[in-house]
């Protein structure tokens, strides 16, 4: 092997794991500042009454958004499915629209960043 491709071998992986450090130090969710803040205004609105505040639940069986590695790591499409046809864990359930018929999809996208902005996942 020529020392030619060795170096380009090395400056491919080297790329390639800078490119992956810092989407990890990024995160795999990036929201703008307006995202956030209309997220926040569907959240008080809507999702507060059974998720609380803190986003831990009001009712039993309502998911905690603070946990590490709970409803929060499933991706943005999956969350987005759930609001919209709701969603039941067997000890509770979510309406379709989490109640609020008037919800459209941009209200749910900007609930979905104001939920990984706030909670931190």
């Amino acid at each position: 092997m020529s020392i030619a491709k060795v170096v380009s071998g090395v400056l491919a992986l080297g790329l390639y794991l800078a490119a992956s450090a810092t989407w990890a130090a990024e995160g795999p969710h990036t929201y703008s500042a307006d995202d956030v803040a209309a997220g926040k205004a569907v959240y008080t609105g809507t999702c507060i009454a059974c998720h609380g505040a803190n986003g831990k639940g009001l009712l039993p069986g309502t998911p905690d958004f603070t946990k590490a590695g709970g409803v929060l790591s499933l991706s943005d499409e999956v969350l987005e499915d759930r609001i919209i046809h709701g969603f039941s864990t067997g000890d509770v359930a979510m309406p379709p629209d989490g109640g609020n018929a008037s919800l459209k999809e941009s209200d749910i996208k900007h609930v979905i960043a104001y939920l990984h902005a706030t909670f931190g996942h």
